[in-house]
């Protein structure tokens, strides 16, 4: 995909590799270490709503670094912070096909699907029942990332989100664990006024938020 932009801070843009959200995703080089990697920059917005997909991306690269430093299965963050006028994340650069794009071809084994399914099933069961400190704060029964952002074609996609708008833009079922028990579950709309949920995750003021912008 091409990319009108070609540099930024240390890096040199090859290509654009997708977008989501406020966030673009290039492949691009480290020109001090030499090494190519996946650059994600995510604009600096204003509001309510663009503090807290900065917060969630900031607390959630820590935590990447964290758990890819325990599981090479992970792949690794080598830096994050605040860059001109985006908080950048450089990131390991993995070479390979999509599994969206794989999925889609139609060519997946039944066999190689379970094969990838249990070891996804085998990161976030690690994941989940590790306890961290990051940033100050403690974080247990940890489920971090994105498996998907859809479903078509009578496949049932899971996402696994921590930033609370787009679970409301996109999913239309939740289930709410905390340290490892199921607390809540239902659309989205249902559990934003589940006192479990707004206790363990949210506040009365997210809560309210996301209410009113669905």
């Amino acid at each position: 995909m091409k990319s009108l932009l070609q540099d930024f801070g240390d890096y040199q843009i090859v290509e654009k590799l997708g977008r989501g959200g406020m966030a673009d995703v290039y492949l691009a080089v480290n020109r001090k270490s030499n090494r190519r990697v996946a650059l994600k920059l995510v604009e600096h917005g204003e509001g309510a709503e663009a503090q807290e997909i900065l917060e969630a991306e900031r607390l959630g690269a820590g935590l990447q670094q964290r758990l890819s430093r325990l599981d090479e299965r992970i792949p690794q963050i080598h830096a994050f912070g605040d860059l001109l006028d985006c908080f950048f994340i450089e990131m390991e650069f993995v070479e390979g096909t999509d599994l969206s794009m794989l999925i889609g071809t139609g060519t997946l084994k039944p066999e190689n699907a379970a094969g990838i399914a249990m070891e996804l099933c085998d990161i976030l069961r690690h994941a989940h029942s590790l306890s961290l400190q990051v940033e100050g704060r403690e974080l247990r029964a940890i489920v971090h990332g994105d498996a998907a952002s859809g479903a078509a074609g009578g496949v049932t996609v899971l996402m696994i989100e921590h930033v609370m708008q787009a679970v409301m833009n996109l999913a239309e079922h939740v289930w709410v664990l905390a340290q490892g028990q199921l607390i809540a579950a239902g659309t989205p709309a249902e559990v934003t006024t589940n006192e479990r949920v707004i206790e363990a995750y949210l506040g009365h003021g997210t809560a309210a938020r996301l209410r009113a912008a669905a």
